[in-house]
């Protein structure tokens, strides 16, 4: 009897040991989602820099650096863009054209070319390889010919009867009537006199075939079209595109996009969203100058606000933003950036006014004040009648911590630092120091843990870095561990928000989502509909999700109910 009381326990014991791995490593799967539609995915970066124009009777369609727009002329508003999230090879477009016959959409980017049909919203593409394109031969121009597409290419001509696939090169025939697009679809000699109203900013150059703003900046035309009403269509680089009235030829901007493809910080102000990025890595034609934009989400109307065009606007590097009643704050590598909603004031305090550093990555307020995480420490700022005053919050072992992220929760500031985690006492400003994994440390110890990413739901407090996912338990006060694959982790955390039924986590190489009650982990990449890999922020907002990347802002529909894991 023994004997087998002894073989059961064994026996048991085994079991147990063979079950805690599993459980683990079921856990820590990472699953993908299937079954998107057209407008899961929904991507907007910088097209107000944009390249080539094509006019269909409904309508207009405008290649940029962004991807394709698409106005709409019997609504007189925009539809969302074509990009990179919605079936295109790449959102640099070079050259675009309509196919009459049937409304066809052609697309030539960096990547190859492609048909767009509208009534399926599914793109034919083509890689330049299969068409017969050289790597050192780019697409100027394409033109129909009755049944016959025409490709111009800085080495000749190719043609097709209407199919991707069926190029050859041929010489164009002097006596072809093509309707070109692109470079050749050009007017040659000088554009009409275009008049603008003095409430855009801007006034055209007939000599220089360019649009001047107030502060001098020239935006070249980049292509012009007329629609079939008689009305002119213009592109530019840099001021987006204009459409002149076909009797006066007063132009007026269609303004649509960011201001720069980098998006590192956002908040929602009412029906307002703002946006800003930074020029810290990647300085292209795209991210030329930082600044940030006001999106009325409402009226589906967006303004810009570039750096240094404004006194007390300094928009180097945006790195956080934040609204409150009746201010936008944003941290900048140059300090904090205060905008006075109903004045349009702006004022930039730097170290001059008491920050720690002029580098702000982390602003949170409680009740009437504002805390400033900087690269070297943590700020108060309170109101004082009219103005605010910045004051250093006196812990000497937070001195040259970098604060990246700041959340407040029952009366506790909670820091997210390149030294792991602080719980400071909101009343008396103690404190403890926690590691990355959750475990108190030595209130002076150095980890090198960057922890980027803080947020809480009703009953935990979140914290997520390249080495793990932990939690608060507000109610038991412990920590609790996440299991998760740590290879997603691993390129490095940017950010994290919670509500009741998600976790996500945007990283530098995609998003991790934990949905809570399932235990479960998915991943979204730009294979699903990310505009860029490097995922610097992320935006709740009901049924849907923002996610603040290198290429441009994404819009997700995570709670479609269509989609598959």
């Amino acid at each position: 009897m023994h004997k087998y009381c002894l073989s059961l326990l064994i026996l048991i014991a085994h079991l147990t040991a063979s079950l805690y791995p599993q459980i683990k490593k079921d856990v820590e799967k990472v699953y993908y989602q299937l079954n998107y539609r057209p407008g899961d995915w929904i991507t907007f970066s910088a097209t107000r820099y944009s390249t080539s124009i094509a006019v269909s009777y409904k309508i207009a369609y405008v290649g940029t650096l962004g991807g394709v727009l698409r106005y709409d002329f019997t609504r007189k508003q925009f539809d969302y863009p074509l990009t990179s999230s919605n079936g295109l090879l790449d959102n640099y477009v070079k050259v675009i054209a309509v196919e009459k016959q049937n409304d066809f959409l052609w697309v030539a980017s960096r990547e190859g070319l492609q048909i767009y049909n509208p009534v399926s919203q599914q793109f034919t593409t083509a890689t330049y390889f299969q068409i017969g394109i050289h790597l050192d031969e780019e697409i100027h121009s394409i033109g129909f010919e009755g049944s016959k597409v025409w490709l111009q290419t800085n080495k000749g001509y190719l043609s097709s009867g209407n199919s991707l696939f069926g190029f050859a090169r041929e010489q164009l025939p002097e006596t072809a009537v093509v309707a070109w697009y692109g470079l050749r679809a050009v007017p040659q000699g000088k554009l009409p006199h275009i008049f603008t109203n003095t409430e855009t900013g801007f006034q055209f150059d007939d000599y220089e075939r360019a649009f001047t703003d107030n502060e001098f900046r020239k935006f070249p035309v980049t292509s012009s079209v007329y629609d079939h009403l008689g009305n002119l269509w213009l592109t530019t680089f840099g001021a987006g595109v204009w459409k002149a009235n076909s009797v006066s030829y007063l132009a007026e901007p269609l303004k649509y996009g960011l201001a720069m493809e980098d998006v590192s910080a956002m908040c929602f102000d009412d029906i307002t969203m703002w946006t800003g990025g930074n020029i810290r890595y990647e300085r292209t034609y795209t991210n030329l100058v930082s600044g940030v934009t006001e999106w009325n989400q409402e009226k589906d109307h967006f303004k810009y606000y570039d750096s240094g065009f404004r006194s007390g606007l300094r928009l180097q590097n945006v790195n956080c933003m934040i609204s409150d009643k009746n201010n936008i704050w944003i941290g900048t590598d140059e300090g904090l950036v205060q905008r006075i909603n109903k004045m349009d004031y702006w004022t930039t305090y730097g170290a001059y006014s008491g920050l720690y550093h002029p580098s702000v990555y982390s602003i949170a307020t409680e009740g009437n004040n504002l805390y400033v995480g900087t690269q070297q420490g943590l700020n108060i700022v309170r109101p004082k009648e009219k103005e605010y005053v910045i004051s250093k919050i006196e812990i000497p072992e937070l001195f040259n911590v970098v604060v990246f992220k700041i959340l407040i929760a029952k009366k506790t500031i909670w820091l997210g630092t390149n030294n792991g985690i602080y719980a400071v006492a909101l009343s008396d400003y103690t404190f403890s120091h926690f590691n990355a994994a959750g475990f108190n440390v030595s209130p002076s110890q150095f980890l090198d843990q960057q922890v980027r990413g803080v947020t809480e739901d009703s009953t935990h407090i979140y914290f997520a870095s390249d080495l793990s996912v932990v939690r608060y338990n507000k109610q038991k006060l412990l920590w609790e561990s996440v299991p998760v694959n740590s290879q997603y982790l691993q390129p490095g955390v940017n950010d994290a928000v919670s509500d009741e039924n998600n976790l996500w986590i945007g990283t530098n190489n995609g998003v991790l989502r934990y949905i809570k009650k399932k235990q479960k982990w998915i991943y979204y990449g730009i294979q699903d509909g990310l505009a860029g890999e490097r995922v610097k922020k992320i935006l709740l907002d009901g049924d849907y999700v923002w996610f603040g990347t290198n290429k441009g802002l994404t819009q997700f529909f995570w709670n479609a109910p269509h989609l598959l894991e």
